[in-house]
Parts: structure tokens; sequence; C-alpha cells
């Protein structure tokens, strides 16, 4: 039983940590074409910047 759900409680958080990566994903998306290219870094300096990064760091994007 315990282990049972356990295995639910990793699913939901992998499947949580996956929606916000998706959204993060499309935010970068969306805001990408608003910054000319020769301004982006590659570390973005505020920290939702630094936050998006690292999702797509993780993510390979």
């Amino acid at each position: 039983g315990n282990f049972c759900s356990q295995e639910n409680t990793t699913t939901d958080r992998v499947v949580g940590y996956h929606s916000v990566a998706k959204v993060c994903m499309i935010f970068q998306i969306l805001t990408a074409p608003a910054v000319p290219s020769k301004q982006q870094s590659p570390v973005p300096s505020d920290t939702d910047g630094r936050r998006l990064w690292a999702y797509g760091s993780c993510l390979d994007l």
C-alpha cells in the first residue's frame, strides 16, 4: 500500500513538472520575438528569465 501511494505521488509530481515546463516553454516562445536576438544573453539577468532558462536547459530546448 505504501509503495503504491508513494509511486502515485511521484507520478503526480512528474506530471506537474511537465505541465509547468510546458507553460514555461510556451511563455518563452511567445516572449522571444519581443526581444532582439542580439540583446538576448545566454542567462537572462531577471529572476523569471533565469528560471525559464533553467527549465529550458533541463528540457534541452
